[in-house]
């Protein structure tokens, strides 16, 4: 780095505050050291060496440029070698001019007691051991060199005066290291404690943070325990109703199996007697026993969509699948239902392409026509006398889907029942009952049979306009996972 004016500068070590206080009582000491050089130098120019002996000229300005030359360093952050520079500098200079002069006799020895200061301020308390060696092996080498005769005995006796400067000089220097000693002591003290002041509060925050945290552990051990207890409860609640579905679907399973085969005996002497094997009827007892088979088989339905309920929700429904011809079978359920429509004179439309441009889909046949028959059949309940109803089927090769739309222009539902309609049990309108028979179990079955042929059921319907309820159907089943 350049040498400029700079060096007389207070110094700053970089990111550094310690580094930069020991920089800066450095700096202090070597400034009085020059400035105290100065005045020796003026005093010894205008006195014209009177009160200094005849060497102390180029001792000063050698001691001068070494203490110029360490601020300089000082600057680059080379603090504990400007401190040997200066040690060095000044016990050679003061070394020197007691050799010179008045040996162990002169004033300058004091200078020695301040160099020792100094090293332990600024270099550390071993180097000062060790300049405590260097210094008392000098005093015993002056002692002997005043014994042996070396030293300049003919030298004139100092002036009192330059006893006064040289002990007064020593003293400023000593001063000043004790200054720098006390000063930094009291800021060490003043910022340990600061320290102290940060590290109690430091400490208080931890623990109030630990008694908000223990605090928040127990809260959350507590909410633990109740989430458990809760998760206890609702697993066992889970196993009650699980146990109680089992129980309503065998319930359900059982009084089906036992109704349906009395009431299969029922309908079979109905039918022996329509059929004249239990002697010739009267009209009225045709017409009862029409009345009696045609009750018996709604209550068989009944009991069979019952039993289809039981098995979905337990899980024990499985399909039969087979290649179906969807139009056909579309237009065979629509058979069906034609004779009940024309009784109502209800017009039926069918749109259906020819069946040889058709895709043959998989399903189970006989889960397909119950489907079908549901809703054709709920087209004609809902349907007004004089009313219209039809069905649509086209294929959508793109996404390898058939889709067949059952419509009429009948009652219609209200968007708030809407998502209700599948529900097991429910009717949508409870005046509906009396007017219209059912337990609300035939969506419900056409769900559930479309679901497990992995197709869609999509409604569109507007009260007193009419309903569209659209079957969307893959061409093929995915395969079953193990």
């Amino acid at each position: 780095m350049k040498f400029s004016l700079g060096i007389f500068l207070p110094p700053t070590i970089d990111n550094d505050r310690y580094r930069t206080r020991v920089a800066r009582w450095l700096y202090k000491f070597i400034l009085l050291l020059l400035v105290m050089i100065g005045v020796q130098m003026v005093i010894l120019v205008l006195r014209d060496n009177e009160l200094f002996p005849w060497p102390s000229l180029p001792i000063l300005l050698f001691v001068t440029a070494v203490n110029v030359l360490s601020l300089w360093l000082l600057h680059q952050g080379y603090i504990r070698m400007i401190g040997g520079f200066v040690v060095l500098s000044v016990f050679a200079a003061v070394s020197y001019v007691l050799f010179l002069s008045d040996g162990i006799r002169g004033p300058d020895v004091t200078m020695y007691f301040v160099l020792l200061t100094f090293t332990g301020l600024f270099i550390g308390r071993r180097m000062a051991f060790v300049f405590t060696a260097v210094a008392s092996t000098m005093l015993a080498f002056l002692l002997y060199a005043e014994y042996s005769g070396w030293l300049h005995s003919d030298l004139p006796i100092l002036p009192p005066v330059t006893v006064f400067l040289a002990y007064t000089f020593m003293l400023v220097l000593q001063a000043v290291l004790l200054y720098l000693m006390i000063g930094g002591l009291q800021e060490s003290e003043a910022e340990a404690r600061t320290a102290a002041a940060v590290i109690s509060q430091s400490n208080e925050s931890l623990r109030q943070k630990q008694a908000e945290l223990t605090a928040a552990l127990e809260t959350l051990q507590l909410n633990q325990k109740e989430l458990q207890e809760n998760n206890q409860k609702l697993r066992d609640a889970k196993q009650e109703a699980e146990a109680a579905s089992l129980a309503k679907n065998e319930f359900l399973a059982l009084m089906s199996h036992e109704l349906r085969t009395p009431l299969n005996v029922i309908l079979g002497l109905g039918e022996l007697m329509e059929l004249g094997y239990t002697g010739e009827l009267s009209s009225e007892q045709v017409e009862a026993v029409e009345t009696m088979r045609v009750s018996g088989q709604h209550l068989l339905n009944l009991i069979n969509d019952i039993l289809n309920v039981s098995q979905s929700t337990s899980g024990n429904f499985a399909l039969h699948l087979q290649p179906v011809q969807l139009a056909e079978l579309c237009t065979d359920c629509l058979t069906l239902t034609k004779a009940a429509a024309q009784q109502k004179q209800i017009e039926v439309e069918i749109n259906v392409k020819k069946l040889a441009e058709l895709p043959i889909i998989e399903g189970d046949p006989v889960r397909l026509k119950q489907v079908f028959m549901h809703l054709l059949s709920n087209a004609v309940k809902f349907t007004p006398a004089g009313g219209r109803m039809g069905v649509v089927v086209t294929p959508d090769q793109a996404h390898q889907e058939i889709c067949v739309v059952i419509w009429d222009t009948g009652i219609g539902i209200a968007p708030e029942n809407l998502p209700h309609i599948f529900d097991p049990f429910v009717q949508i309108d409870r005046g509906l009952t009396r007017t219209y028979e059912g337990v609300g179990l035939g969506l419900s079955l056409v769900k559930t049979f479309i679901d497990l042929h992995h197709g869609r059921l999509e409604v569109e319907s507007n009260l007193n306009k009419g309903s569209r309820f659209i079957v969307i159907l893959p061409f093929e089943q995915p395969p079953v996972s193990d």
